[in-house]
C-alpha cells in the first residue's frame, strides 16, 4: 500500500505584552515584532498577538540583571513582582520586559527560561531574539545544540530559530512541541528545566489556611505544593483573590521540601508574632511581607536537601499595604466568625461555668450535652483560657464554657459533587448520635457547610438544596461527571490526569522501578474520581507519599499490577470494566485504530500484559512509527533508551509494516511517559498474540 501522510495542526493563538522597564525601550515596534513573530511561527500553523505597555516604574529595581543558569535570577523576580503588585497581569499573556542589560554577559539578548511566563530583552534584541525566547519559554523548546533535545545538532549549523545563527526555522519535531509543549506554564514559577510549579492554587492555599483556623487545628500540611526538584525550592504564586467581598491581587512564595513532614505551616506565628515590613515588597512602594512560620522544622534534614538559608520561614504573602487587615481578617477567620455564630458542642466533658470571673466550673459532673447545637451570644475571654456565653438553640437559658469545647459551623461554598463510599444513615448533627434516613452510594450530594471532621451533605434540585445530614468527611469521594465535557475537553483533562499522575510517579520512584499500577490507578482516579483500581486494604498515590489512603476493590496481589490483571481475567472488576476484544474480520491495525478511535472519542481504555504489567491508552491519535532497527541490533536501545528515537521496540513493529501504533501512558522499569507510543515498552509480539511470554488486553472503563 503506499499514498502520502499529512499531519495537520489547528491554529494556535497566543499574546505578548512587551514592557519596557524604567527608560528602556525596545528596538522595534509592537507591529513590527507582531508582524515577524506571525512571519515566523505561520510554518508552526501559530499566530500572535502583541501590546506594547507603558513602562514599569524602576525606582529601587535592579535592571542590570544577573543571570542564572537555568532559573530566574532575585533581580529578575523582583521585576516580576514589581510588576504584579502594579498591575493585574492577564491569563494566558506572556511578558517580555525590557531591561538595560545582563551584569555577566553584555552582548547577551535575551533570557526565557523553559516553560516559563516571563522573558528579558535588552534595548538592541531583535525581534528574532524574542522570537527564539518565545520558543524557550512559550513553546519549551530547546537549543538545537542542547543534549538534552531530541536531536542534537553542532551549535550554529543549521538556520533554526533555536540554533545561534540569524535563521527562523523550524524543525518538525518542534512544530509538535509548538501544538503540545509538555505542560503549560502560569505567572510566578521556578524555571528550572522547564518545570513549573503552582499545580495549585493561591485562592485554595489561603482558604485552606483559613479553614485550618476556623477549624482550631494546630497546623496545616501543604506537601501537594511540592515540585518534582524541591530541595531549596520556592514555589512562586499570584493570583487575584476573592476574600469575602473585597478582591486583591495577592503574591506568595511558599518554601516547600520533598520530606512531607517539613511542611507543616502553624497557624499561630501570624496572631503571636507581628510579620508586617512597612517599605518594600518587589520594591513597590506602600506593599507589606506578611509571614507564616514553619509549624516545626528538622534543620538537619533540610540541610540535607540543599543550603536552606532561613529555617523558619514558611509562607510569604505579597500585598498592598491598604489589603492587609481584610487579608488578615479573613485568613484568620475573623470574618466569617463574625459573621456566622451556629456552634456544636462536640466534646462529652463540655463543663458549664460561673459567668463572671473567675469563670469557675459550677458542678464538675454536669456538661453540656456533646452533639447538640448551640448559638454563641458573645466572647467573654479570649486567648488561651477563652470562655463564651452560649445557649442551646432551642432554649433560652445563657451558659458559660470554654471556646475549645466548641466547633463552628461553617457555610462553604464548594461545587464539587460528591458519592458515599457505602450506603449509610448521616447524623441529624455532627458529633451527636441521632440518624436520618439511608442515603445510597448512586446519589450524588453537595455539601454545603463544615464542622470539624464532619461535612453536611445536600442533595440538589433546580439549585434548590435538600438537607440529608451530617457525615464524617472520611465517608464521602469526590464524583466527577465527565458526561457534559466536549470531545476536546475530555481529552484535555485526560491527559492532565496521566501527566500528573506519571509526573508523581517520577518524583518518588526511581526510573528503573516498576510502578505502572500506581500510575494506572492514579490517572484514573485524577480524571474520574474511582478509586476503583486502588487495593482495598488502602493505598497513598505513589505510597511513598505517605498522602491520603484510597480504598479501591482490587483484592488480589495486594493491589499490585498482577493484582488489577488477576482481578479483571476473574470478573471481580465486571461492574466496572468491559474487554474489548479483535474481531476475528479485523487486522491489528484496524483493531488498534478502534481502541485510539474509542479513546478519542471519550472512552478510558487500560491494557494490561500478563504477566505483571499494566498501562493506559491516551487520546492524541495513533502514534507513527520509528524504525529503529539499527539500534536495537546493537542494544543500544535497552542502554540508552529513548521513546522519541523508536524504542525501545520501534523496529519490531516496522518490519511487520506497521506504520502506526496506539498512544500509551506508562511507568514500567525503564522510560516512564505520560503521552508516547507503546512501541517504548513492549515490541510486536506481544500486541499481536505472538509472544509465548505475555498476553495482551484491553479494558474499557464503565462510569458509575
Amino acid at each position: 500500500a503506499g499514498g502520502v501522510r499529512v499531519k495537520t495542526y489547528d491554529l494556535k493563538r497566543h499574546r505578548v505584552a512587551v514592557v519596557p522597564v524604567g527608560s528602556s525601550q525596545p528596538a522595534f515596534t509592537r507591529a513590527e515584532l507582531q508582524t515577524a513573530l506571525n512571519a515566523i511561527y505561520a510554518q508552526a500553523v501559530t499566530e500572535w498577538e502583541v501590546t506594547l505597555e507603558q513602562p514599569l516604574d524602576a525606582t529601587g529595581l535592579t535592571t542590570t540583571l544577573e543571570v542564572n543558569t537555568t532559573d530566574y535570577s532575585e533581580d529578575m523576580r523582583a521585576i516580576m513582582r514589581a510588576y504584579v503588585m502594579q498591575r493585574n497581569t492577564v491569563p494566558g499573556t506572556t511578558y517580555l520586559f525590557i531591561v538595560p542589560g545582563f551584569k555577566d554577559n553584555p552582548s547577551m539578548a535575551g533570557y526565557m527560561p523553559l516553560k516559563s511566563g516571563y522573558g528579558f530583552l535588552t534595548p538592541t534584541a531583535t525581534t528574532r531574539d524574542a522570537a527564539h525566547e518565545l520558543g524557550h519559554g512559550v513553546f519549551n523548546l530547546r537549543h538545537t545544540f542542547s543534549t538534552n533535545n531530541v536531536v542534537t545538532l553542532p551549535e550554529g549549523s543549521t538556520q533554526n530559530l533555536m540554533d545561534y545563527s540569524a535563521g527562523t526555522e523550524l524543525f518538525k519535531y518542534q512544530w509538535d512541541y509548538i501544538h503540545n509543549p509538555e505542560g503549560g506554564w502560569f505567572v510566578f514559577e521556578d524555571s528550572e528545566e522547564g518545570e513549573t510549579l503552582n499545580k495549585l492554587g493561591l485562592q485554595e492555599l489561603i482558604d485552606r489556611i483559613k479553614k485550618a483556623n476556623l477549624k482550631k487545628l494546630n497546623y496545616i500540611q501543604f506537601h501537594d505544593y511540592k515540585t518534582s526538584n524541591v530541595a531549596k525550592k520556592v514555589v512562586y504564586l499570584q493570583q487575584t483573590v476573592k476574600l469575602i467581598e473585597d478582591q486583591i491581587p495577592l503574591g506568595a512564595a511558599l518554601h516547600v521540601f520533598s520530606k512531607e513532614e517539613l511542611n507543616k505551616l502553624t497557624l499561630s506565628s501570624h496572631e503571636k508574632f507581628d510579620y508586617r515590613t512597612p517599605g518594600v515588597v518587589g520594591n513597590v512602594s506602600g506593599g507589606f511581607t506578611y509571614r507564616m512560620d514553619f509549624e516545626y522544622f528538622d534543620v538537619d534534614a533540610a540541610l540535607n536537601e540543599g543550603n536552606y538559608e532561613n529555617s523558619k520561614i514558611a509562607l510569604e504573602f505579597f500585598l498592598k499595604k491598604e489589603h492587609y487587615e481584610i487579608f488578615r481578617k479573613y485568613i484568620s477567620g475573623e470574618s466569617t466568625l463574625e459573621s456566622f455564630k451556629d456552634y456544636i458542642v462536640y466534646k462529652d466533658d463540655a463543663n458549664i461555668r460561673e459567668k463572671e470571673s473567675p469563670y469557675g466550673i459550677i458542678k464538675p459532673e454536669e456538661f453540656l450535652t456533646k452533639g447538640k447545637a448551640v448559638e454563641l451570644i458573645s466572647h467573654l475571654t479570649t486567648g488561651d483560657a477563652a470562655r463564651a456565653l452560649v445557649r442551646y438553640k432551642e432554649g433560652k437559658e445563657e451558659y458559660c464554657t470554654s471556646t475549645s469545647n466548641l466547633m463552628q459551623i461553617i457555610p462553604i461554598e464548594d461545587e464539587q459533587q460528591y458519592k458515599l463510599r457505602e450506603d449509610m444513615s448521616p447524623f441529624i448533627l455532627p458529633y451527636c448520635n441521632e440518624t436520618e434516613n439511608e442515603v445510597k452510594t448512586s446519589e450524588i450530594l453537595y455539601v454545603t457547610h463544615d464542622c470539624g471532621e464532619y461535612k453536611c451533605i445536600n442533595k440538589k434540585d433546580d439549585d434548590e438544596y435538600e438537607f440529608l445530614g451530617w457525615v464524617k468527611a472520611e465517608n464521602l469521594k469526590e464524583y466527577v461527571d465527565n458526561s457534559k465535557l466536549g470531545k476536546d475537553e475530555f481529552s484535555q483533562k485526560y491527559l492532565k490526569a496521566t501527566e500528573i499522575a506519571v509526573d508523581d510517579i517520577i518524583e518518588d520512584w526511581e526510573t528503573n522501578e516498576a510502578a505502572c499500577n500506581l500510575c494506572v490507578r492514579a490517572a484514573l482516579y485524577n480524571l474520574t474520581g474511582d478509586e476503583v483500581l486502588y487495593p482495598k486494604t488502602g493505598s497513598s498515590t505513589t505510597i511513598r507519599d505517605k498522602g491520603e489512603q484510597l480504598y479501591g476493590k482490587v483484592e488480589a496481589g495486594s493491589g499490585s499490577a498482577q493484582g488489577i490483571i488477576d482481578d479483571l481475567k476473574a470478573g471481580n472488576l465486571n461492574d466496572y470494566f468491559e474487554e474489548v476484544k479483535k474481531s476475528s474480520s479485523e487486522t491489528y491495525a484496524q483493531f488498534w485504530k478502534r481502541i485510539q478511535d474509542m479513546v478519542d472519542n471519550k472512552e478510558i481504555v487500560i491494557g494490561t500484559c500478563d504477566p505483571g504489567h499494566v498501562f493506559m491508552v491516551v487520546p492524541g491519535g495513533l502514534y507513527e512509527v520509528v524504525d529503529n532497527s539499527e539500534r536495537m541490533n546493537t542494544n543500544i536501545n535497552e542502554t540508552n533508551p529513548k521513546v522519541e528515537l523508536g524504542d525501545k521496540w520501534g523496529g519490531s513493529f516496522a518490519s511487520r509494516n506497521f506504520d502506526y501504533v496506539l498512544r500509551i501512558m506508562d511507568c514500567g522499569a525503564g522510560v516512564k511517559f505520560s503521552n508516547g507510543p507503546v512501541y517504548g515498552v513492549m515490541d510486536a509480539k506481544a500486541l499481536t498474540g505472538k509472544s509465548t511470554k505475555a498476553v495482551v488486553k484491553f479494558y474499557k472503563y464503565k462510569p458509575k
